[in-house]
């Protein structure tokens, strides 16, 4: 689950990057950035898994609601 929240984070910063220019919007950005740097995480601590991806769950409610 950490490594698809990494795929789906490096897509979202991506997209976010590419859309930027012609948007100026940059909430995919941050939330693209945010799910890499939380699944990175959990990946490399293994005591704290639960953590990250529950940080990384809550940073995309938190943009959906924007």
């Amino acid at each position: 689950m950490a490594g698809m929240t990494v795929a789906f984070g490096a897509l979202f910063a991506l997209v976010g990057f590419v859309s930027y220019e012609k948007t100026a919007y940059m909430h995919p950005i941050v939330l693209g950035l945010l799910l890499v740097l939380f699944g990175a995480l959990a990946l490399s601590m293994a005591a704290r898994r639960k953590l990250w991806m529950h940080l990384a769950g809550t940073a995309g409610l938190i943009e959906l609601v924007m």
